[in-house]
């Protein structure tokens, strides 16, 4: 269950009858907690273990950064270019209560181009020197997923997997900031990292429009965290509601197939 909250944190969602003011989206860092610094968690609270000693980025928004302290998404420069790929991606159940996923880790969205090009305004604030490569991929995920028990902290690298076939990563960059908010993106929300994997760190309009292109009724499935909870849009059908600077679905009934859409 941490997985699953941790990717609704520090996310946009926009269109499909949800939307926020892009142009006054709060930070937030705020919700950015460690576990290294003897901070312990909350309700709605990114609980990092801690930040790698290299982690590198974008650093500033203050170009984006509005008077009132919020950024304007529709500011903030993005990653260029339009380069497809030859994603594998596959899902099935072994009859054995797991959930098995494979794949090459590479998106069937199309991404911006990496590393990002010095001639492009992104670079200006992030030359991430990063290219984007195939990965194997293979999780077995508990087909029905179980609460925990406790709280985790969470670790850098891939939190869960979309439909799209790439790396899901949570909201903090390996600065410890909001990603969403300084690291310069593409237009899916991706971007590659020192293990050239290319993964994305919030729901977009691009995801949106392919993975849940409905407008009314139940969100469909977008993806899976690592702990086997389904990912889904901002629709639910009994209720949607917000929590500080993040949306979450509601829904009473548990999904046999894969859990509940619902924290």
């Amino acid at each position: 269950m941490r997985y699953f909250i941790q990717f609704l944190l520090l996310t946009i969602l926009v269109n499909n009858g949800i939307s926020q003011n892009l142009t006054h989206l709060p930070f937030g860092d705020s919700l950015i907690y460690r576990r290294d610094k003897g901070q312990m968690p909350g309700i709605s609270i990114l609980w990092l273990c801690g930040v790698p000693p290299d982690g590198a980025g974008a650093s500033e928004a203050k170009d984006w950064t509005n008077s009132d302290g919020t950024w304007d998404f529709t500011r903030k420069p993005k990653v260029e270019g339009h380069v497809t790929w030859q994603s594998e991606f596959n899902v099935a159940l072994d009859g054995k209560g797991n959930r098995i996923i494979t794949g090459n880790a590479l998106p069937s969205t199309p991404t911006g181009t990496f590393p990002i090009n010095p001639g492009s305004v992104a670079y200006r604030y992030d030359r991430n020197p990063s290219h984007i490569e195939a990965h194997e991929v293979r999780y077995v995920l508990p087909a029905v997923p179980q609460i925990a028990v406790r709280p985790g902290c969470v670790p850098y690298g891939p939190s869960g997997i979309s439909l799209t076939g790439n790396a899901i990563y949570h909201g903090a960059s390996t600065l410890g900031s909001d990603a969403a908010a300084y690291e310069m993106l593409d237009t899916c929300g991706g971007q590659s990292d020192g293990t050239l994997t290319y993964h994305t760190h919030f729901i977009t309009p691009c995801l949106l429009n392919l993975l849940d292109s409905a407008k009314s009724g139940h969100s469909s499935l977008m993806g899976y965290m690592l702990d086997g909870f389904g990912i889904y849009g901002p629709r639910a059908k009994t209720a949607i509601f917000s929590l500080p600077k993040i949306w979450i679905n509601a829904m009473d009934t548990p999904i046999q197939s894969f859990g509940m859409d619902k924290c």
